[in-house]
């Protein structure tokens, strides 16, 4: 089997090591971000991501550019303020 780091359950592996990751020093920016779950995912699990992200826009199944396209109509558009 696939050893993943953070643990062998999907919403462990994203909340335990991806979120970690992408807040980390070791991904630079901070505007926009997308995750990518298949409808299998845990919505818990997900939303828990989301929450966590320290990213201005996080689309979900969406390409980040959405939220540029926002400001593009009047919404905000800015970077994580941590």
């Amino acid at each position: 089997g696939v050893q993943r780091p953070g643990g062998a359950d999907p919403g462990e592996y994203l909340c335990g090591a991806a979120v970690p990751f992408v807040n980390s020093d070791a991904c630079l920016g901070s505007l926009s971000c997308s995750i990518l779950a298949p409808a299998s995912a845990p919505a818990q699990s997900v939303n828990a991501a989301v929450a966590a992200l320290k990213y201005g826009a996080v689309g979900v199944n969406a390409w980040s550019v959405l939220g540029y396209m926002a400001s593009c109509r009047g919404g905000t558009w800015g970077a994580h303020p941590d």
